[in-house]
């Protein structure tokens, strides 16, 4: 499979938090039009049992995650990567 380049600015995404805890999920579309979603927190980058947790921060309405988010083979994202936030759950 060949590999998507990724946006040439940052795409739309959506933050919802889980109550009570630390993590939220960034929704976006992908750049092969599907829908995806990454695991960010505030606080460090983790490893949970069957994802990864990534550290995020917000400035204004641009999310900046690091380290990357890749899935070599469909696409791949800068290091760090960024989003635009059209609405954060809240």
């Amino acid at each position: 499979m060949t590999e998507v380049a990724w946006f040439d600015s940052p795409p739309d995404a959506w933050l919802k938090w889980e109550p009570d805890t630390d993590m939220g999920h960034l929704h976006f579309v992908d750049p092969k039009g599907k829908n995806a979603v990454i695991h960010v927190t505030k606080g460090p980058t983790r490893a949970e049992p069957h994802y990864n947790v990534w550290h995020m921060g917000i400035d204004g309405d641009i999310v900046t995650v690091s380290p990357s988010v890749h899935y070599v083979g469909e696409w791949h994202t800068p290091n760090p990567v960024q989003f635009r936030l059209v609405d954060s759950g809240a």
